[in-house]
């Protein structure tokens, strides 16, 4: 379902024909809370609004508790092993529920939203509001978003990266492996102005009948210190950027994938795949082995009139692990497709 007139219409008549009193959008980091606010929520014209940052301890605390997940390096961090109730203040949250209650107790309408908005209070209607992580990336690189709970944007997008990848992501999937299956809707929101809305039946269905055939992920394109140009030249394409150093088109946990329904084209992450259809897309071998991570990385390198390209360096598995909290190593093969002046 495209257009937010066509939602909200979709969204008053389901509330109004089933008596609905409380409404829950939740969202993944980094989608644009603010966006969803005015152009959805407000136009429901609910007599509560709640956001999950209501009901969560102190910034201050929460750094402190992640602090060691972080580090101090640029890049490199610890796999986060917490979970979401751990950042959540149980008196805030006792109070935001007694005010949810006595709102619905008056058939007042209440819309909750926000980062693990469903964990507030049983919904009457939940939708799942998803982003890929490519368009994170590029949302990071903005200066116009910050991390969850972090008031960074601006940051170097390197820092920002990390503290998604070994942080909230680790948090938020979790979480989202149970809330989007338990969803009415997902909602779409890759494209500014313009989310669109599918039954999660419809959803998962179309998920699962992709996991039964070759598909194609979404490409993402990033320029790098020994990016080249042979991408842009040849495809006529992002010629603004410095360079092109990356094509990552077979990283599902990067990558998106879009799906239509009828005229609509729907933009989702590819590592939904992995989390709901998983076997179905590796394998019980292979599932067996790395679970719901895809094990392997399709890149497209450039650094034709660039620099040389960086020295791959890739620690034994216990280093991985007791170090950086990984699961599992990259071995890296080359297919050369072009050579600069005859060069080698």
């Amino acid at each position: 379902m495209e257009c937010q007139d066509a939602i909200i219409a979709q969204l008053k008549q389901e509330i109004q024909a089933k008596s609905m009193n409380v409404i829950t959008i939740e969202n993944y980091p980094i989608v644009n809370e603010q966006e969803i606010k005015t152009s959805l929520i407000d136009r429901l014209s609910p007599q509560l609004i709640v956001h999950t940052d209501d009901i969560l301890i102190d910034r201050a605390q929460l750094e402190t508790m992640i602090a060691g997940n972080l580090t101090q390096d640029r890049v490199y961090g610890v796999m986060s092993h917490h979970q979401f109730k751990d950042f959540i203040d149980p008196a805030k949250l006792k109070q935001v529920q007694a005010a949810i209650a006595l709102a619905v107790a008056s058939n007042e309408l209440v819309v909750i939203y926000g980062v693990r908005a469903s964990l507030v209070t049983p919904p009457d209607l939940l939708i799942y509001a998803d982003l890929s992580r490519s368009e994170i990336q590029t949302r990071d690189k903005s200066g116009m978003f910050s991390n969850w709970q972090a008031n960074n944007a601006g940051e170097d997008p390197n820092r920002m990266l990390k503290r998604g990848y070994f942080f909230e992501w680790r948090l938020v999937d979790k979480q989202k492996k149970r809330a989007l299956p338990a969803s009415t809707y997902v909602l779409d929101t890759h494209q500014a102005g313009n989310p669109i809305m599918v039954a999660t039946q419809d959803y998962l269905a179309g998920l699962a009948e992709i996991a039964q055939q070759p598909f194609s992920l979404v490409p993402f394109f990033d320029p790098g210190l020994w990016g080249g140009h042979w991408m842009q030249e040849t495809f006529d394409f992002r010629k603004n950027e410095v360079n092109l150093a990356w094509s990552f088109n077979g990283v599902p946990e990067e990558n998106s994938v879009l799906l239509d329904f009828g005229e609509a084209q729907f933009e989702t992450p590819g590592n939904n795949l992995m989390f709901f259809t998983g076997e179905a897309v590796l394998g019980e071998r292979v599932f067996g082995l790395f679970g719901e991570e895809f094990p392997i990385r399709f890149n497209f390198l450039d650094t034709v009139g660039g620099q040389n390209l960086s020295l791959q360096v890739h620690p034994k598995l216990s280093y991985l692990q007791d170090t950086f909290g990984a699961h599992y190593t990259q071995d890296e093969s080359y297919y050369i497709l072009h050579v600069a002046n005859g060069r080698f």
